[in-house]
């Protein structure tokens, strides 16, 4: 019996050590789990350094860090300083190691407490926090539940439009505005509804006048919603001129020329005083004609034919444009490749898949547009899909790098985000201002 007790109890003591490493593992795991490492992660901007605390390893969108959060200092007994700060073309690589000591102590007789320490040394690459550009993106969205195109499967287009450049502005740093207000009466034709888009520039514009300087956008930029993104890798304000460009004049329109001449579907309009007189000029050149076709006294065109119909914004905006009191204008007026923001699907290839090639170089394309017939011709998908497979990437690179910081989740490491300033550099460098060489075929 003594002997069989005695059994017993060496069964239990060697039941309650494993028992105990096996609390010690817990420990430690949970130990190691929960905690995190606060860093101070020095980020370059406007060329000054900078310190920001991350709580978080890897900190989740919506979920930021708050007072109640776990951080290194409430798990670890020991941080050592940061060990590795290396800074290479704005990306930023931060080594630190922390020591983690968890104690399992047994309540059998002659069995010593256990203490297990483990050095952890974590690497982290993050990006500087991107600044807030002072750019807009605005659109201006028209219910088009009864236009004739609505039998046409194209809501997918319609819909996807204001989504699509919403999440780029955000990932880039952008403000999106999306304008549903019908500035034209109802029962107008749809070339007349169109200088709604001008209606909606105005309104805008004045909006981010009353603001304080520091405050307001520089540039807007109007898109049609029928436009969707290609390479949202590219981002907007590579491909807007700077002072470090020196354009002479002072850019104030920048504008684009398909194979029909002006093409009004994409523009960008420094915020300007001078831009909202030049539209509002645009506005009345429009009612003018509206006024004349109601009342029958109807316009005569260059040609010499009668102008029976209303003016669409694009012919409004053509015909304040070649206005001789609007010559300022003119001579800060600047082309912008058509390729950049107006290029059509018919231009793809490979199933709509591959842009064109010119000189054995991809061409630069930040979104496709469906104008007119395009929306019921061409498919869509594949534009959509090359779009979503460039945003995933981006995020796969992300996390391959360890990027724990990434406001455009992970855009800045794709080819295009640094070459597509290069591009934008060398048009900006030849540039010239006016509009010679651009021809208004819709006047």
């Amino acid at each position: 019996m003594a002997q069989g007790q005695g059994m017993t109890r060496r069964f239990d003591h060697s039941a309650i050590i494993r028992a105990s490493y096996f609390q010690l593992f817990i420990v430690i795991s949970i130990v190691l789990g929960c905690a995190f490492f606060p860093l101070y992660l020095y980020e370059v901007q406007h060329g000054e350094l900078w310190s920001t605390e991350i709580g978080y390893l890897f900190p989740s969108k919506g979920n930021g860090n708050n007072n109640s959060s776990p951080t290194i200092d409430h798990e670890y007994d020991h941080v050592e300083t940061i060990s590795k700060v290396t800074i290479h073309q704005e990306t930023i690589t931060v080594t630190a190691t922390a020591t983690a000591t968890a104690t399992a102590t047994s309540t059998v007789n002659n069995f010593v407490s256990i203490t297990r320490t483990r050095t952890q040394t974590q690497t982290m690459t993050t990006l500087p926090t991107p600044t807030r550009h002072p750019i807009i993106i605005l659109q201006h969205i028209m219910d088009n539940s009864k236009s004739p195109v609505a039998k046409y499967d194209l809501r997918l287009l319609l819909d996807r439009s204001p989504g699509d450049h919403e999440r780029y502005a955000e990932v880039h740093g952008y403000r999106y505005i999306q304008d549903r207000t019908s500035y034209v009466e109802e029962g107008f034709h749809s070339r007349r509804k169109s200088n709604n888009k001008i209606h909606c520039l105005i309104r805008t514009m004045l909006n981010e006048l009353v603001k304080p300087v520091d405050e307001r956008a520089e540039w807007i930029f109007m898109t049609d919603a029928d436009t969707v993104m290609y390479n949202p890798s590219i981002p907007l304000h590579h491909l807007i001129p700077s002072s470090v460009h020196q354009l002479n004049p002072e850019p104030l329109f920048l504008g684009i020329k398909d194979f029909n001449g002006f093409n009004n579907g994409n523009m960008i309009f420094k915020v300007n005083r001078r831009i909202i007189s030049f539209l509002s000029n645009a506005l009345s050149i429009e009612e003018s004609r509206a006024q004349k076709i109601m009342s029958g006294n109807r316009d005569v065109d260059p040609k010499g034919r009668i102008r029976d119909n209303f003016a669409s914004d694009q012919e409004s905006l053509s015909i304040a444009l070649l206005s001789p009191q609007n010559q300022d204008v003119q001579r800060g007026f600047y082309e912008m490749p058509c390729d950049w923001f107006n290029f059509y699907p018919e231009q793809f290839k490979d199933n709509y898949t591959q842009p064109p090639m010119e000189e054995q170089e991809e061409r630069m394309i930040l979104q496709a547009h469906y104008p007119n017939f395009r929306k019921w011709t061409y498919p869509l998908q594949p534009i959509v899909s090359h779009a979503e497979n460039i945003y995933n990437t981006a995020i796969g690179n992300a996390l391959d790098a360890g990027l724990v910081n990434s406001h455009s989740e992970g855009l800045e490491l794709m080819d295009w985000y640094k070459k597509s300033k290069m591009v934008a550099d060398d048009w900006w460098r030849m540039a010239k201002s006016g509009i010679d060489g651009i021809e208004f075929t819709t006047i």
